[in-house]
């Protein structure tokens, strides 16, 4: 059918040439629509170096491409969805890399959480250790061990 269509559009071409109704340009680019397909004409005039011219005529039909657009248009959602699902993917696996290097911080700095619910304590001016309750301003403080062994963070005198 094509082929047909195909030299029956060149024969039209002709008759239009032999008629003098067809423009003067170097090409033409034309639709063409038989039996709801569309049809892209091309035509472009040469002319050889004798001062003959020739007409290259070239007809290709649009309907695979109308019939890819109609898939993909089907495909879509499922493409949407498939996006969706690596974006998703790829966000855990990026937050759990950068996640991990601070859940090992974490249980790193878990034992020196300890020094918090350890008795804090200053000495007085008589000498003797007493507790406080807020960290002086400026004055470093030091761990030193008790008499059981657990450390205790005082002032540094």
């Amino acid at each position: 059918m094509q082929s047909t269509l195909f030299w029956e559009r060149v024969r039209a071409f002709e008759a239009d040439l032999i008629f003098g109704d067809v423009e003067d340009a170097a090409e033409i680019v034309s639709d063409y629509e038989q039996n709801d397909i569309a049809y892209k004409l091309f035509i472009k005039r040469l002319t050889a170096a004798d001062g003959n011219t020739k007409y290259l005529f070239a007809m290709t039909s649009l309907q695979p491409v109308s019939e890819a657009v109609g898939v993909m248009r089907h495909y879509y959602g499922y493409v949407i969805v498939g996006s969706v699902l690596l974006a998703v993917l790829a966000t855990f696996y990026y937050v759990r890399r950068i996640a991990r290097p601070l859940l090992r911080l974490n249980e790193v700095t878990q034992p020196s959480m300890r020094i918090k619910s350890m008795p804090i304590c200053s000495y007085r001016f008589t000498g003797t250790r007493t507790p406080i309750r807020t960290y002086p301003k400026r004055k470093p403080f030091t761990i030193t061990p008790t008499p059981d062994g657990s450390p205790r963070l005082c002032r540094a005198t």
